[in-house]
């Protein structure tokens, strides 16, 4: 690894399936007691068929090339959610939104090329990528650039 460039690895905004949800109102009067909730399997568990529901979905917009679902779902398959984790096709997803200019696709196709995950280890395609991204305002890449 090259200690000229340095950034942690990609990350995405929150999925929506890990996003709180509101609880529902208890059906009745509201003075009513009702007994103490019986507790569930670990949300985690219970978030991942969301997580796959998502993915699917992003799928098939990905399939028809859009950029946004590409890169999406390349961020599913780097952290593994509600797919199983591939290296090689979140580069490839990645490519393929940062072609059509996806900033973010951009950076963490360079942050991809600099570790070497999913990709061959290129400090010159790392630096290229970030600095298509920075082009775009991307902060991430511009400090990756710098460091």
């Amino acid at each position: 690894p090259d200690p000229a460039v340095r950034l942690v690895a990609p990350r995405c905004a929150p999925c929506p399936c890990d996003l709180p949800r509101r609880p529902r109102a208890a059906p009745g009067p509201a003075s009513r007691s009702l007994p103490a909730p019986v507790p569930g399997p670990p949300a985690r568990s219970r978030a991942a068929p969301a997580a796959a529901r998502a993915a699917d979905l992003w799928r098939a917009s990905a399939a028809q090339g859009y950029a946004q679902a590409q890169f999406n779902l390349g961020v599913c398959y780097y952290n593994g959610q509600g797919v199983a984790k591939d290296h090689g096709e979140a580069a490839r997803l990645y490519g393929l939104a940062a072609e059509q200019g996806h900033a973010e696709a951009q950076c963490n196709l360079g942050v991809m090329h600099k570790d070497g995950r999913g990709v061959a280890q290129s400090r010159p395609q790392a630096v290229a990528w970030f600095t298509k991204a920075v082009k775009q305002g991307s902060q991430l890449s511009a400090a990756a650039l710098q460091q």
